[in-house]
C-alpha cells in the first residue's frame, strides 16, 4: 500500500477515523498517531470525518462513548490554533451540530455491526453477540483493539516503515496476536488487492512465519531463525485452536498469491 496515493490514503485515514469513534484512549490513540507523523487536526481529515458523521446520524444517532470520543477530539482541533474563524473551525461546529441534531434518533448497532463484519463465521457471529450482551464492555475492547489495528497495520506495512525496523522493533507486537488475525482477515476481505502489494505479503508472511515457529518452540522443537522467545503469557493463544484456524486461513490465502 503507498499511502502517497490517493485511493490508498482515502482508506487509510477512514480506518483511522473509524479508530476515534471505538478507541477506549482517545489520547493514546492520538499521541501514536503523532509519533506516526499524522496531522490529526488537518482540514482534509475533518471533511471525511464530516462526510462520515453525516452518514451516521443522517437516521441513527451514535453511541455515547462514539460521541464524546468526537467531541474531544474537535475540541483539541478548534482550539490547537489561534484562528478562531478558519476553514477547520467551521468543519468542527459542522460536525458537533450534526451529532446534536441527531441525539433522539434510533441508536446505531455500531458494536453489532462490527462483530458481522469481523466474524465471518455464522455461529462464530453468534457467539461474540452473546458475549457482547452478556459482557458488553469486554467485547468493546477487543473490536475496538482490531479497528486500532487495522490503521496501524496499513502504516506499518508500507513504505513509511522499513523492513529492519519492522522485523526489530514492530514485529514482536504482532505475533500470536488475535487482534492482528482478525483486522488483517477483514482488510484482506475488504481490499484483495492487499494480496498482490509484495511489501505487505512480505510482513504478513513474517508474521505468520514466526507463529509457527513459536509453536514449534512450544512443541519442543525450536528454530534458529525464530528471533522470539515464548513466555507464560502465550500459553493460552498457543493452545487457542481458534487463533490457529484463523492463522491457517490466512496463510492459504497468503501461499495462493506467493
Amino acid at each position: 500500500m503507498d499511502l502517497l496515493k490517493e485511493k490508498d490514503a482515502t482508506i487509510f485515514y477512514m480506518k483511522f477515523l473509524k479508530t476515534i469513534l471505538v478507541t477506549k484512549d482517545l489520547k493514546e490513540t492520538l499521541r501514536m498517531a503523532q509519533e506516526l507523523g499524522i496531522d490529526y487536526t488537518s482540514v482534509e481529515l475533518l471533511k471525511m470525518l464530516r462526510d462520515l458523521i453525516k452518514a451516521y446520524t443522517q437516521e441513527t444517532s451514535l453511541p455515547l462513548e462514539a460521541n464524546n470520543n468526537i467531541y474531544e477530539y474537535l475540541n483539541l482541533c478548534r482550539f490547537s490554533f489561534d484562528d478562531t474563524h478558519s476553514e477547520r473551525v467551521e468543519l468542527c461546529n459542522e460536525i458537533i451540530a450534526l451529532l446534536n441534531v441527531s441525539k433522539g434518533k434510533p441508536p446505531y448497532p455500531l458494536y453489532p455491526s462490527m462483530i458481522n463484519s469481523y466474524f465471518e463465521n455464522f455461529m462464530e457471529r453468534i457467539h461474540h453477540h452473546v458475549l457482547y450482551a452478556v459482557n458488553p464492555e469486554s467485547e468493546e475492547l477487543l473490536l475496538s483493539s482490531v479497528a486500532e489495528l487495522e490503521y496501524l497495520i496499513l502504516f506499518l506495512h508500507s513504505t513509511l516503515i522499513d523492513d529492519e525496523e519492522f522485523a526489530f522493533d514492530i514485529s514482536e507486537d504482532l505475533v500470536l496476536s488475535l487482534e492482528y488475525l482478525l483486522a488483517t482477515n477483514h482488510l484482506l476481505r475488504e481490499d484483495p488487492t492487499l494480496l498482490r502489494d509484495k511489501l505487505y505479503l512480505s510482513r504478513l508472511r513474517y508474521i505468520l512465519k514466526n507463529n509457527d515457529l513459536l509453536l514449534q518452540e512450544y512443541q519442543g522443537k525450536p528454530d534458529d531463525d525464530c528471533i522470539f522467545e515464548l513466555d507464560d503469557e502465550d500459553e493460552a493463544i498457543i493452545k487457542d485452536k481458534k487463533f490457529w484456524k484463523l492463522h491457517t486461513k490466512i496463510k492459504k490465502k497468503v501461499e495462493k498469491n506467493t
